[in-house]
């Protein structure tokens, strides 16, 4: 698969039975449809704010976005509702979620989600 962001080919790791496309030059991670749910794995992550979020209708179509690395489709911009506000794309077509370096540790930590996951992830992504 190649990197949205830098164009780069990434590697895919797994974790936690979840697929996760990195890319080492820019460090950002893909999660297909449904992986985030998956890694948050907490009781009533389906109902959680970002989660309701990613569901957004109307997600902010700004200039410069990036192409799904899986259709190649311009994907959306959607702010989470965490503190501080974290902007992360999703390709309008329901592929999956980028992630700029970061951003899916602190959206875990933000969920309440295992700390150990994002320790883990952090071990690994640096």
């Amino acid at each position: 698969m190649i990197c949205p962001a830098c164009r780069k080919d990434m590697i895919i790791i797994e974790v936690d039975k979840v697929e996760i496309d990195y890319c080492p030059i820019c460090e950002g991670t893909w999660l297909d449809e449904g992986g985030l749910e998956l890694l948050m794995n907490t009781p009533g992550s389906e109902n959680s704010p970002i989660i309701r979020a990613l569901a957004s209708e109307n997600p902010a179509k700004t200039k410069d976005r990036r192409p799904c690395p899986a259709c190649d489709r311009k994907m959306w911009r959607v702010d989470l509702p965490t503190t501080p506000a974290i902007e992360i794309d999703r390709c309008p077509a329901m592929h999956g979620l980028w992630f700029d370096k970061g951003e899916l540790q602190d959206v875990l930590k933000a969920s309440g989600s295992d700390d150990g996951l994002a320790k883990t992830l952090k071990s690994i992504f640096g």
